[in-house]
């Protein structure tokens, strides 16, 4: 569930959920701390939006040094809307930051994946803008 925070300008920490700054059209930001990941699943950021929708940048990034291919994957209420693939680890996803518009009342799952049998570690950054928050 989304964390409201009108008044607190303060970092929240790392953690699954959106967190806004700001009140109504204020700012919206997650960070999912770095997290080991293997080739299966591993969800980074969950959460669900209220009645307000969000624009905003989506920065996956690993910290091995694994020339083993990854993905990042977004779902909306449950289904898969986009892939963003890391050629090698220790840096961003090439072409990242990437915008995306995440409407009203829908489920968020992130997700990374590695896309062979071994063990990787990344992060997901979320940050933007939240327009009809209360």
């Amino acid at each position: 569930m989304a964390a409201k925070e009108p008044t607190n300008y303060q970092f929240a920490g790392t953690g699954p959920g959106l967190s806004y700054i700001g009140g109504k059209n204020g700012h919206a930001y997650a960070f999912s701390g770095f997290a080991d990941f293997g080739n299966s699943e591993v969800t980074m950021l969950q959460f669900t939006t209220g009645n307000e929708y969000c624009i905003l940048q989506i920065m996956p990034t690993r910290s091995d040094q694994a020339s083993t291919d990854s993905q990042t994957r977004i779902f909306l209420n449950s289904e898969k809307v986009f892939s963003i693939t890391h050629r090698d680890g220790n840096r961003p996803a090439e072409s990242a930051p990437y915008n995306i518009l995440i409407p009203s009342f829908s489920n968020v799952s992130i997700v990374m994946i590695a896309l062979a049998d071994t063990t990787l570690n990344g992060a997901v950054m979320l940050t933007g803008r939240a327009y009809g928050a209360e």
